[in-house]
């Protein structure tokens, strides 16, 4: 199938973003999901969904607070749904989440995208506490501290006893060496090795 000359337009675009923000202790994060269709741009129906959902979260990484939102939607019942996440309320990021979002918020109970964008915010609520305390570590000259509990087994580099707990047992920090990606493991090996 050949592309037709000139640029080429989507047919969908689905866009997640999410900010982070201290308040205290707690963070304050925000999710916004939108569904844009750029063939229509111009005509009423180019965006279809603008949504947002706000949670707090302790420094426990429990859910205190929930707020959700619709700027825009296809049919005028879809914010009647809204309230329902306030069942996330006390709900924590760190152990069963995806579970918890499904049982209480999936299918007919929630909203699709609503439910999507949740499901989204909890990893993104880990790695924006990460984020946190990368800063507060720089801004005290100590970057000994990183992911830490939340990052073991995470992924395949987080494995327990893996590449990154083997790189911290050697000394190295982030930044330690410059911009990211970091040295391999290998080739921090010799660097703390004190005969090396």
């Amino acid at each position: 199938m050949s592309e037709p000359t000139g640029e080429r337009v989507p047919v969908h675009r689905r866009t997640i973003e999410i900010e982070a923000f201290e308040d205290g202790e707690d963070l304050e994060v925000v999710g916004r999901i939108r569904d844009v269709r750029p063939w229509a741009e111009g005509l009423p129906y180019a965006t279809l969904h603008d949504m947002t959902l706000t949670v707090r979260v302790d420094d426990e990484m429990v859910i205190t607070g929930v707020s959700a939102s619709m700027a825009k939607h296809p049919h005028t019942e879809c914010p009647r749904i809204t309230g329902a996440f306030e069942q996330m309320v006390g709900l924590s990021v760190a152990r069963g989440y995806n579970r918890a979002i499904r049982d209480r918020l999936g299918g007919v109970n929630g909203c699709a995208h609503m439910t999507q964008l949740a499901l989204a915010l909890g990893p993104a609520v880990i790695q924006c506490r990460v984020s946190r305390n990368g800063r507060r570590a720089v801004a005290v000259g100590d970057t000994s501290q990183g992911a830490g509990k939340f990052g073991r087994n995470s992924c395949h580099l987080w494995e327990e006893d893996g590449v990154i707990e083997s790189k911290l047992a050697l000394g190295w920090r982030p930044a330690m060496f410059g911009d990211y990606p970091a040295k391999p493991l290998e080739e921090l090996i010799p660097l703390f090795d004190e005969n090396g």
